[in-house]
This record gives structure tokens, C-alpha cells and sequence, in this order.
């Protein structure tokens, strides 16, 4: 019977939300209202047996012998005392809990050794793809047990989703876990450990003296070096622990917010190590170049002829120097935000219009001709794959890129923003059916978000930031079926800004080498050559470690 499936969840427990209920009825992907309204409207009719709080959002519970009693008992439970569990069961639960895990890479250990040496406060970085997601979990199970609650803050929905499910894949049933966001409104008064959307989080307080000893995990950490973001970063949590591929900003929030609230970076984890432990795949990367048209050549030069008068003028006008990228783009943020109005108020126009140049010539050099393409000559590379990931930056990119691959033949969808969720998740699980070659991503999948394998990735526009860089080599990265290598083709225009022979992708590159088992450089005259050399690297036998 329902209502007794109902009851047996709600056995001993101070209260559930609706949708926590639900989650425990029908499974940890159970995100539809309409059963929610159906769990609901079972509470609602059960009034003898069930009750609720009286403060939304509602917590529902079972109706004990004297209500006003259970009135009570559930009004001071609301917040609970932490304490040191001390139920032998609870603590027996827990450690058959983390039995589920998976067997913890080395650096995986040796990453939360560190972060406990540093005081529990501190950054991990570790290159997309390596596991970041299992140290978080091990750092939260540590906090449990002591009984700290957690608060785990991450970007998207689709992040919170994803959390949510491997936590509630592990976790006994004495731990009570709730989401904030995304349609769901548990607080961490209520629960053991809370699942936050970074929008749903900011400002939210936890003031109570009661949390003083509590766990926040911030995932994708980077994105919480902006102002707004950042106040969703409690300072009352006594331990802190931040999770990034790389938690470096181009406009320097890092050091405004990041290091400030978790105090240090206190492990990392490089291509190098993450390749030698067997974390990632043998993998190879190619620049492959395109040239411009014509017209796209002369809107190249007046755009960057453009930007560089108004870098010449930026300088005067701040009166110093910018001894890299970075230093430049804080800069500018800065300016447009009115920070050095005082000086001149001529400072922030010029900045406004340079960021709006550089941006439209990032679009340009991203949608030349040539690159849709040396897309569809890659063809035959991305039929041989096991999938292929096309990043673009842009949505318009990504639906021409899609329109240029069905009409070579090559099955491709793709997705972004625009795309319905539902037709999202159709296509992802196409594509890891094998149903489609290709899936053409603008960002969507930069970050966190679990993928079916792929061996083939083909960036059409190349970007600036080595985070970036290193998100989008981390959706081919994972060990692949019998020893396959990942390969990532890199397109850019020649004679730009994006040329590596002139210095782009600098950092990046140097991250990589001595881990990739190659690292071309083709010009657009030597396709056959970097045709031959992508397929040498999917033929090629696994490295011995």
C-alpha cells in the first residue's frame, strides 16, 4: 500500500520534504512534479496518520501519540546539536557506506591527507576527469562522522543532480540528504547534508552556532571567485574545502575571494601525475590550422588594429603597464565595473568599448569559414571514433557545425541552452548508444556534468583560458575499453591571435607536455599530414606504465 511505503520512510526520521520522499520512493532521478503532487496529495489524506511542520517548506513526519508532544519534539529537533555520533549502528552504517565507493586513486588519498594536514580548509585541483568529485564524498563522509553537517554548493542544476544521485547511491538511511534549487527547498536545519545551486545558496546564512563546526564544499570553486557567487560561501562553516580543475580567474577574483576564504591551495594534481597513475588515458592533441577568407582576413585586422588603439589608450589613461592576459582583463572588469571612474572618467568607456572588440573578434575568428571546413575533413576521424565531442563557443557555431556534418553524412546533434532538457538527455543517451557520431556542445559540457565515453574531441574555438582547455580534454580523458588513446584536435586561424606559433595556448601546452603522446602543430596546406598523424594516434598501442 502507498501510505505504508510512506510511513516506513518517514520511521524515525524528523522530517521529510516532498521531494525527499519522493527521491526515497521512486529513485535519486525522480525529478517530475507531477509525482511530487501525487506523494502530496497521499500526505494530505493521511492527516491521522502524518503531520507536517508549520513553517514552510513543509517537513512532513508521523503522527505520535501526543501531537503536541511530537509538536515539540520536532520544533527543537529543527536544529539539531552536533555532536560525536555515539549509536554504534549509525557509525557501522556509515563505514559499510563508504564501502560502495570505489577504491580511491593514490592521489585521491594523498589529496585529502593534504587537506586535513592544512586544517580542513584549502583548494584541490585535479585536471578534469580524474576524480575530484570521490574526494569530496570521502571529505564528507570524514565530516559525518563527527557529526558536522555538510553543505555541498555547486553551479547547475544538472551538477546538483548529479551529486545528489552518488550521494544517495552510498548513503545509509540514518543520513538524511536534501536539495536547495532546482525545484527544491530543504535547509540545512533539516538535513545531514544539503546539495545547493549556487543562485539558491547566495545570502543564504547559516548563523547558528550549531554549524560553526560544518563542511561546505564548493564545486567547480572557480565559479565562486565573482562577487556575487561568492556570497553563497558561508563563513560560518569551520571547514572548507574547494574543488576546480583549475581555480586560477582571468580577472583575478582567485585572489580576491577564493584564497581568502579557503586559505591555500593544498593539492594539485597535473597531466603528468594524473598519466602516470592510469587516472586518464594516453591521449595526443593536434592544432590544426585554417586560413581566413578574405573578408574575414581585412574584418580580422580592422577589429585587432581597433583594439590595439584602445589598448594604447587604456594604458595611458591607467597610467601602467599589464604584464599578461590576466592583468589586462582584471583591468578591464575593473574599469567596466567604475572602479578607477576617480581617475578619469574616460576609463571606463575605453575599456567597455575594447572588452566589446576583443569580443568581436573572438566571434569572427570563431565562425571563419575554414573551420566548418576542416570540420567536415575530419570526417573520416570522427566515423572512426568511438564519439566525438565538437566544442564551439557559440550557439549559432554549434547549429552550422551540426547542419555541416549531417550533410557529410556524419550523424551529429547539437546542444545547448536553447535545447529542451528532455531533448538534451535524449541525445546524450543517443550518443552514448552509438546512434549518433557526434555531439556539438557551446560550454554546456565544460564543466562537471557526466558524459558517455568519448576518444575524439575537435574544439572550433580556441580559447583563451587554460581551464577551459583543460574541461573540455577531460570529457575524452577517462581510461578508455581496451587501452584506446584520446585525441583532441584544436582548430585555429592562422596568423591570429589564436596561433600557437605566436604563442596561444602557451600554458596549456606547457601543461600537457611529456604527458601527451603527441603535440602537433599542421598548417591548413598539410591536412593529409595531420589526417595521417590523428590516425596514427587511434591505431597506436597503449603506453606501458
Amino acid at each position: 500500500m502507498f501510505s505504508d511505503r510512506i510511513a516506513a520512510i518517514l520511521q524515525g526520521r524528523n522530517g521529510l520534504s516532498v521531494e525527499e520522499i519522493a527521491c526515497e520512493l521512486f529513485g535519486p532521478n525522480m525529478d517530475d512534479p507531477e509525482i511530487e503532487r501525487v506523494v502530496e496529495a497521499a500526505l494530505f489524506s493521511g492527516h491521522q496518520r502524518y503531520q507536517r511542520s508549520r513553517s514552510r517548506p513543509w517537513l512532513w513526519s508521523l503522527v505520535t501519540k501526543d501531537a503536541d508532544e511530537a509538536s515539540s519534539e520536532s520544533s527543537s529537533t529543527e536544529n539539531p546539536k552536533y555532536s560525536v555520533l555515539s549509536d554504534d549502528g549509525k557509525r557501522a552504517a556509515i563505514a559499510r557506506a563508504k564501502e560502495l565507493l570505489p577504491t580511491p586513486y593514490s592521489w585521491q588519498t594523498e589529496a585529502l591527507e593534504a587537506w586535513n594536514k592544512a586544517g580542513r580548509r584549502g583548494i584541490i585541483e585535479a585536471v578534469t576527469g580524474s576524480g575530484k568529485t570521490l574526494v569530496g564524498m570521502l571529505a564528507m563522509f570524514a565530516s559525518i562522522e563527527e557529526g558536522a553537517k555538510v553543505h555541498i554548493v555547486v553551479p547547475t542544476i544538472d551538477l546538483q543532480r548529479q551529486w545528489f544521485a552518488r550521494i544517495h547511491g552510498v548513503i545509509p538511511s540514518q543520513i538524511m540528504v536534501g536539495r536547495r534549487g532546482g525545484g527544491y527547498h530543504s535547509g540545512l536545519e533539516s538535513v545531514d547534508v544539503l546539495i545547493s545551486v549556487v543562485n539558491s545558496a547566495r545570502g543564504k546564512s547559516f548563523q547558528s552556532a550549531d554549524f560553526c563546526s560544518g563542511l561546505i564544499i564548493a564545486d567547480e570553486c572557480h565559479r565562486f571567485g565573482a562577487k556575487l557567487n561568492f556570497s553563497a560561501l558561508g563563513q560560518e562553516f569551520e571547514q572548507r574545502l574547494g574543488l576546480s580543475a583549475t581555480y586560477h580567474r582571468d580577472d583575478n577574483g582567485h585572489s580576491k575571494f577564493l584564497l581568502p576564504y579557503f586559505e591555500r591551495v593544498c593539492y594539485s594534481l597535473n597531466y603528468d601525475r594524473a598519466h602516470l597513475d592510469g587516472v586518464i588515458a594516453d591521449f595526443g592533441v593536434v592544432f590544426a590550422g585554417v586560413d581566413l577568407s578574405g573578408e574575414e582576413s581585412t574584418e580580422y585586422q580592422y577589429l585587432s588594429d581597433e583594439i590595439l588603439m584602445l589598448l594604447k589608450t587604456f594604458r595611458r589613461l591607467m597610467r601602467m603597464e599589464f604584464p599578461d592576459y590576466s592583468s589586462l582583463i582584471a583591468a578591464l572588469l575593473d574599469s567596466v565595473a567604475g572602479k578607477y571612474s576617480h581617475r578619469d572618467d574616460r576609463i571606463e568607456h575605453v575599456a567597455k568599448l575594447m572588452l566589446a572588440r576583443m569580443r568581436e573578434r573572438r566571434r569572427l575568428l570563431e565562425s571563419a569559414s575554414g573551420k566548418l571546413d576542416a570540420l567536415v575533413a575530419l570526417g573520416p576521424e570522427i566515423l572512426a571514433s568511438e564519439g566525438t565531442v565538437v566544442f564551439t563557443q557559440s550557439i549559432e557555431v554549434a547549429i552550422r557545425a551540426e547542419s555541416a556534418l549531417n550533410g557529410a553524412g556524419i550523424q551529429a546533434r547539437a546542444i545547448h541552452s536553447r535545447t529542451d532538457r528532455d531533448v538534451r538527455k535524449y541525445h546524450i543517451r543517443k550518443f552514448g548508444e552509438g546512434d549518433l557520431r557526434a555531439i556539438i556542445a557551446p560550454r554546456i559540457l565544460d564543466e562537471g556534468i557526466d558524459f558517455p565515453d568519448a576518444d575524439f574531441a575537435v574544439v572550433m574555438a580556441s580559447s583563451s583560458t587554460r581551464r577551459q582547455m583543460i574541461q573540455r580534454m577531460g570529457r575524452i580523458l577517462r581510461p578508455k575499453h581496451g587501452g584506446r588513446l584520446a585525441r583532441f584536435a584544436v582548430l585555429f586561424a592562422q596568423d591570429t591571435v589564436e596561433d600557437p606559433r605566436y604563442g596561444a595556448h602557451g600554458v596549456f601546452r606547457q601543461d600537457i607536455f611529456g604527458s601527451a603522446k603527441g603535440s602537433e602543430i599542421m598548417l591548413s596546406d598539410d591536412y593529409p599530414h595531420a589526417l595521417a598523424h590523428l590516425e596514427s594516434l587511434r591505431v597506436a598501442p597503449r603506453v606501458a606504465r
